[in-house]
């Protein structure tokens, strides 16, 4: 996804919500049928066409998928550390993990960065156990570039985000909320200006080559 991403001349929140309404839609079919992902990250969202006016998607990799019991919990810790849910490293989660880390992927698809970055697999965690994600530079150590790309992301994309990183599960949106959410829902949206849409951009392609 990042590769494709990261080679469009312009971006807007459009893009992200039609991929995002994807991802939660096939993310409600597994939770519906007790199917938790468990390794959600943009490498496992690919495109289902290389025509790069096609954003339809799939989502593949369910190598570490697991079938979840009705009121049981998963112990073992897997994932990606910066998609990886608190509870995860916790070693007790539900199908709730998967709506944290798609709420990281639409973090990142909006500003080109994952909130939570760190020198080492272990220093990313230790700030995912931290929490809460900020979208203001006076809320956590936020760079000006950050700060300058949150302020043309729309209230509504904040919110959704919000909603899927809940730090507690049981008030975390669920994978038929998110599809639900006014931002997925929405139709209209205004074109980011170039500057924000080149500083995405490449803050993605940057992100991409780090990983």
């Amino acid at each position: 996804m990042f590769g494709r991403l990261k080679d469009q001349k312009c971006f807007n929140e459009g893009t992200v919500a039609t991929i995002m309404a994807q991802l939660f839609s096939a993310l409600a079919y597994c939770h519906d049928n007790r199917i938790v992902h468990r390794d959600l990250k943009p490498e496992n969202v690919l495109f289902a066409s290389k025509d790069p006016k096609d954003f339809r998607i799939k989502l593949i990799d369910f190598g570490t998928a697991e079938h979840l019991k009705p009121g049981a919990k998963l112990k073992e810790k897997i994932g990606t550390p910066y998609y990886i849910a608190p509870e995860v490293i916790k070693c007790s989660y539900d199908e709730k993990c998967d709506i944290w880390s798609s709420g990281i992927i639409m973090y990142t698809l909006l500003c080109g960065k994952p909130p939570f970055l760190g020198a080492d697999d272990d220093k990313i965690m230790k700030l995912v156990l931290q929490g809460a994600i900020f979208f203001k530079r006076n809320e956590r150590l936020f760079t000006k570039i950050a700060d300058a790309i949150w302020k043309t992301v729309s209230k509504e994309a904040q919110d959704l985000i919000k909603k899927l990183t809940a730090m507690d599960p049981k008030k975390r949106f669920s994978a038929r909320e998110a599809c639900a959410h006014p931002w997925i829902k929405k139709r209209d949206f205004k074109p980011l200006n170039k500057e924000a849409s080149e500083r995405i951009l490449g803050n993605l392609n940057s992100f991409h080559v780090l990983i």
